[in-house]
């Protein structure tokens, strides 16, 4: 069950990052763009990954919190994200750095610490180290769907109108089983 939620969670929190990453591949100029593009996801993420389990291990060693009202943050973030309007962020050049791709994926990265925590939060070391396990296996995979589309200028734009929606739905959907497991 938990590299289920891996994979939801992934999927969920990153499905900004697929318009950034099909931007990316859509500037980028060869081989050793591309790898930064992965490096920098994998440094991105884990990052986040990272920030989130510290939190996270605070949260449940130093106060007396319910657990279950952190499912509020995802339900917050699905709402923001039906409301707000989408930005597609484009850089200039077609040089890509390993920096300014972590950059952009920690960045954009206040919704993930918001599905992170929560599920971190309620898990033991074991289930959290299957649970980033599923983001070592994810990272690439979104790698590929962002190098595919990258090229489709058509298929872009579509994303760049729907993404909101289907991630605010996923969000909901977390925070709701957050809050009531």
């Amino acid at each position: 069950m938990t590299i289920i939620i891996s994979i939801i969670a992934f999927i969920s929190s990153n499905m900004d990052d697929i318009v950034v990453l099909t931007v990316l591949f859509a500037q980028a100029a060869g081989k050793k763009d591309r790898r930064n593009i992965l490096a920098g996801q994998y440094i991105g993420v884990f990052t986040l990954l990272f920030v989130s389990f510290c939190i996270a291990t605070f949260l449940s060693a130093a106060t007396d919190f319910p657990v279950k009202w952190l499912g509020i943050v995802p339900i917050i973030l699905a709402l923001k994200k039906l409301f707000e309007k989408n930005k597609l962020k484009e850089s200039t050049g077609s040089k890509i750095s390993v920096a300014q791709v972590a950059a952009l994926t920690i960045a954009g990265g206040a919704d993930n610490l918001g599905i992170y925590i929560p599920i971190i939060v309620k898990q033991s070391l074991d289930q959290t180290l299957v649970f980033a396990s599923g983001f070592v296996v994810m990272i690439p995979l979104w790698w590929l769907i962002g190098k595919q589309i990258g090229g489709w200028s058509v298929i872009r734009r579509v994303i760049n109108k729907r993404e909101h929606l289907a991630v605010a739905l996923i969000y909901f959907a977390i925070g709701i089983w957050i809050f009531f497991e």
